[in-house]
C-alpha cells in the first residue's frame, strides 16, 4: 500500500518487480469492485501479466497463487533488465512481421492487440534501429517504458528459474469461462500451472483473435480492469473489424483514480445496456423514489436539418471540433506524453516541453468545451445593405384584394423616379394616393437581419 500511495521511501513504480504486483492487485480489486455493483463477468480474458489477474477472477488460480505468480515472476524478470525492450507499432501483424524480418530474429512480435496495433520486442540495439527506420515511411512507433523483452527469446534465459519458483502453484478449473490469449482457446480444465505462466511470458499475446472469438460468441460488453485504459482502442477496433457491436470502456484513468471516475465508467456501461445495481452507490445517501408525471412525456424536435453539401468536401475532417489529421498530436498533449510530442515536433530537448504540455493540454480542453458551447448558442447576425440610388426610392404599397373569397392582403415593393407619375401597382381606384418620396439625404441606413440559427 505504501507503493500505491506514494509514501516517501517506498520502492518506485519504475521497477518491474514493484509495478507488476501493484498492477495485479489493482486489476483484481477493480474486478471485485465491478462485481459489488452487480456487474459480473460472463467471460474473462487477460493480456500478458493481466492474465494472472484474469485467472484469479475466473477461479483458475486462488488469490494467494495469483499473488505468488505476479510477485515471483516479476522478480525473476529483473535478470533480463537492460538487455532488451519493447516497441508499439501501428501496423497489422502481417506488416509488422514483414517490417522486423530485416533483423533476422532479433526482434519478434510480442503482442497482437488489434487489426493495426502490434507490440514487438527484442534486442535493445535492434529496436533502436527499428524506431529510427520506421519513422521514415511514416509508421507510428512508440517505445514501451521497459528495459526487458517479454514475449521473446530473451525469456528462455529464466525458464528453469520460473518453473522452480512457481512449482507450488495449484492450477484450478475455471468457474467463469476463461479465454486464453496463450492457447487461443477456452480453458476448460486445470492447466494454469508453472509451465502455463512461463509460456504466458514467452509466447505472443493473441488478444485480437480472443476478442474476435468473444464477439462471435455473442459477447457485447468489454470492460477493462486497469488504472488507465490502454486496450480499449484496439479492442473497439477489433469489434468493428469483426462486424460486431459492443460496449468498450475502461475503469479508471491516469490522474483520476477515485470513486467519481469509477462511477462515470459505471454510468457509461449502464447507459449502453450493462445491468448495474446502483443500491451500493446510494447506500449512505438515503435516496427515495418519486412519482413520475401523470401524463406521457412529449417530445418535439427543433434542430435544423443541415443542408446537403453542394459538392465533394475537401476540407479537414473534423470530429467533435478536432481535426483528425492532428489527432495523434493532441492525443500526445492530452496524455502528457512529452516523449511522443517531442518526437512529433522533431525536438531533441524534451525538458523544454515539461512546463508547456500541461498548459497546452488545459488550453486544448478549454477550447474544445467552449467550441461545443458556442455551437449551441442562439446567434443573430446583421448585414448592411446599400442604400438605393437617388431618384429611385423604395415605397411599400398595399393593393386591396378584389377577390370575393377572403385572402390575405398582398404587399409589394416598387420604386419610381420622383418625376414619374404615380401608378397603382395593381388595377384600382383612379385617385390612388401618391406619397412624397423622401430625399436621398434623408434616406436612413438600411439593414436586414438574418434568421437566427442554433
Amino acid at each position: 500500500m505504501d507503493v500505491v500511495r506514494g509514501v516517501e521511501g517506498a520502492p518506485g513504480l519504475d521497477r518491474v518487480d514493484v509495478v507488476q504486483p501493484v498492477l495485479w492487485a489493482v486489476m483484481v480489486s477493480l474486478a471485485a469492485l465491478w462485481e459489488s455493483f452487480g456487474v459480473r463477468p460472463a467471460a474473462v480474458v487477460g493480456h500478458s501479466q493481466g492474465e494472472i489477474a484474469a485467472a484469479v477472477v475466473a477461479g483458475a488460480l486462488s488469490l494467494q497463487d495469483g499473488a505468488r505468480v505476479a510477485a515471483l515472476r516479476s522478480r525473476a524478470i529483473t535478470a533480463l533488465a537492460g538487455q532488451g525492450g519493447m516497441v508499439s507499432v501501428a501496423l497489422s501483424r502481417e506488416r509488422a512481421e514483414e517490417l522486423i524480418s530485416a533483423w533476422g530474429g532479433r526482434i519478434s512480435v510480442a503482442a497482437v492487440n488489434g487489426p493495426t496495433s502490434v507490440v514487438v520486442s527484442g534486442d535493445a540495439d535492434a529496436l533502436d534501429e527499428l524506431v529510427e527506420q520506421a519513422g521514415a515511411p511514416d509508421i507510428r512507433v512508440r517505445r514501451v517504458e521497459v528495459d526487458y523483452a517479454s514475449h521473446s527469446a530473451h525469456v528462455e534465459l529464466i525458464r528453469e528459474e520460473l518453473l522452480e519458483i512457481l512449482a507450488p502453484v495449484v492450477a484450478r478449473e475455471p468457474g467463469v469461462p476463461f479465454f486464453s490469449t496463450v492457447t487461443g482457446g477456452w480453458l476448460e480444465s486445470a492447466v494454469t500451472d508453472a509451465g502455463y505462466w512461463y509460456t504466458n511470458l514467452r509466447q505472443t499475446v493473441q488478444l485480437e483473435s480472443a476478442v474476435r472469438e468473444l464477439v462471435g460468441s455473442g459477447h457485447g460488453a468489454f470492460l477493462e480492469m486497469s488504472p488507465h485504459p490502454v486496450l480499449t482502442v484496439p479492442v473497439a477496433e477489433t469489434v468493428e473489424a469483426a462486424g460486431g457491436e459492443a460496449v468498450v470502456t475502461g475503469t479508471l484513468r491516469r490522474g483520476q483514480g477515485g470513486l467519481a471516475r469509477f462511477y462515470t465508467s459505471l454510468g457509461e456501461a449502464w447507459t449502453r445496456g450493462v445491468t448495474v445495481d446502483w443500491s451500493q452507490a446510494y447506500a449512505e445517501q438515503h435516496p427515495r423514489r418519486v412519482e413520475l408525471p401523470t401524463y406521457a412525456f412529449q417530445r418535439q424536435r427543433y434542430w435544423l436539418d443541415a443542408p446537403e453539401p453542394a459538392g465533394p468536401f475537401t476540407g479537414p475532417v473534423m470530429f467533435g471540433g478536432v481535426d483528425l489529421a492532428d489527432d495523434g498530436f493532441w492525443e500526445s498533449v492530452e496524455d502528457g506524453d512529452v516523449e511522443s510530442l517531442a518526437r512529433t515536433l522533431g525536438l531533441e530537448d524534451q525538458e523544454s516541453l515539461g512546463a508547456i504540455v500541461p498548459a497546452l493540454s488545459s488550453w486544448r480542453r478549454s477550447r474544445r468545451e467552449r467550441s461545443t458551447l458556442d455551437s449551441w448558442r442562439y446567434r443573430i447576425a446583421w448585414r448592411p445593405k446599400p442604400a438605393p440610388e437617388q431618384g429611385a426610392p423604395v415605397r411599400p404599397s398595399t393593393a386591396p384584394g378584389s377577390s370575393p373569397s377572403p385572402k390575405p392582403t398582398r404587399t409589394t415593393i416598387s420604386s419610381r423616379p420622383p418625376s414619374a407619375p404615380c401608378t397603382p401597382p395593381v388595377p384600382g381606384p383612379s385617385s390612388w394616393p401618391c406619397p412624397t418620396p423622401p430625399s436621398a439625404a434623408s434616406w436612413p441606413g438600411d439593414c436586414s437581419r438574418t434568421s437566427p440559427r442554433t
